[in-house]
């Protein structure tokens, strides 16, 4: 007779990733997306006017 397998871990993982996605309810999530937009938008300006600094350095400053 095989031994019967414990399922209680997948269980607690399961129950773990069922309440993380409980507790985000949809306006949380969409703030959290904005939040994340935002900060992805500001990065990438901040990347873009460094980058644009090394290429063109004579131009005057506050041009971007």
């Amino acid at each position: 007779m095989m031994p019967r397998a414990s399922w209680s871990e997948p269980l607690r993982r399961h129950r773990r990733r069922m309440t993380i996605a409980a507790a985000l309810d949809l306006g949380t999530a969409a703030a959290l997306i904005l939040l994340l937009s935002t900060l992805a938008v500001i990065g990438g300006r901040a990347v873009l006017i460094t980058l644009l600094n090394l290429t063109s350095p004579g131009l005057p400053p506050g041009c971007c």
